[in-house]
């Protein structure tokens, strides 16, 4: 069963890909929606990668927390592919073609990885949000603003990352040649 996890990967991500593509009224060669689908860095495990991947897996997932590294990264490549996808489709596309060949789809997956490894990086500054006004009194009892504080906190990391994503891939993609709409 090593080989379940990475095809499900495949099937989510090309699902994902056709989804973003017909929403803007494209469609995606079999090779292009294959190379969107396929895992970062491109590479189709092998067997023997695949095995030793999937008794790490199992491994790191009895090491309690840990376990939780193989589905967030998995989730961290759906999640960039649909965003920046859309993004790349919105903001950066120029061809007028109805499809899109494997030779735009791998750029676009080169983009997406730069930007993935640029979110990571000290070095960015993501866009700012709405900043929020400060409230003129504050009632709350100490116990309480830390409660809250950590929960805001938590609930944000999705919207700040989402943020950092964005602003990694508008640098890659102005950097990038061929992407020059940004």
């Amino acid at each position: 069963m090593p080989f379940l996890s990475w095809t499900a990967l495949r099937r989510v991500k090309g699902a994902v890909a056709h989804d973003i593509a017909s929403r803007h009224g494209l469609c995606l060669s079999k090779e292009a929606r294959e190379a969107l689908a396929a895992p970062l860095g491109g590479q189709r495990p092998t067997a023997l990668l695949s095995t030793v991947v999937y008794v790490a897996k199992r491994t790191i997932g009895r090491m309690g927390p840990l376990g939780i590294v193989p589905p967030l990264s998995a989730w961290i490549e759906v999640y960039a592919l649909g965003l920046l996808f859309d993004r790349y489709l919105s903001k950066v596309r120029v061809s007028n073609t109805v499809r899109i060949e494997v030779v735009e789809a791998k750029r676009i997956v080169d983009l997406v990885e730069r930007s993935i490894r640029r979110t990571f990086s000290l070095k960015l500054q993501a866009s700012s949000g709405a900043r929020a006004t400060m409230p003129v009194e504050d009632a709350r009892d100490p116990a309480t603003r830390i409660f809250d504080a950590i929960l805001l906190g938590l609930a944000a990391v999705p919207h700040n990352a989402q943020r950092r994503l964005e602003s990694a891939f508008d640098e890659e993609a102005k950097g990038a040649k061929g992407f020059d709409r940004i």
